[in-house]
């Protein structure tokens, strides 16, 4: 699709499933709308924009359109595709990878459903790579992301290093 006519599909669901794609075998957690996290489930397989989960034992489906973010509990180099020019309903996506773009290699705070903090590591269409504490690489939709700081500018960093300063 050309970008003046671009779908929700186009800056969100396609790249989060081209993420899944680059993981199935892997344990994992996810993040998904509206409010659920899972964690330590295993990706099974991608199939027309639903991914299956190994849960238990139990073989689950979840439509990839719910999945914001996905983590896995290891660095792993995501292929990205590149960042193109956004209109219409990806505007606003364009706006957050274009923020997140600037921070590559700083410590950030995001925020889609929950609260990720890490240095991002890279920026691809629709998608931010995110490695935390402890190794933990998280794949982040920038379609879920409702706020994105650099580490020194949240409240909470700022309450912290005053609490620590008395």
């Amino acid at each position: 699709m050309g970008f003046s006519d671009e779908s929700i599909c186009d800056c969100c669901i396609y790249p989060m499933q081209s993420m899944l794609e680059q993981v199935v075998g892997q344990t994992m957690s996810i993040v998904a709308f509206p409010q659920y996290l899972f964690g330590g489930i295993t990706l099974i397989k991608v199939n027309n924009f639903i991914a299956f989960f190994d849960v238990s034992g139990t073989i689950v489906e979840f439509p990839i359109h719910k999945i914001v973010a996905l983590q896995i509990a290891k660095p792993f180099d995501f292929n990205l595709k590149p960042i193109r020019k956004s209109e219409g309903e990806c505007s606003y996506s364009k706006e957050i990878i274009n923020s997140a773009k600037s921070k590559i290699g700083g410590e950030t705070f995001i925020i889609a459903l929950t609260s990720f903090m890490g240095i991002v590591r890279n920026v691809g269409e629709g998608m931010i790579i995110l490695s935390e504490a402890g190794g933990r690489t998280n794949a982040i939709s920038s379609c879920g992301v409702t706020e994105l700081s650099s580490l020194t500018e949240t409240t909470e960093y700022k309450f912290l290093l005053n609490a620590i300063s008395r």
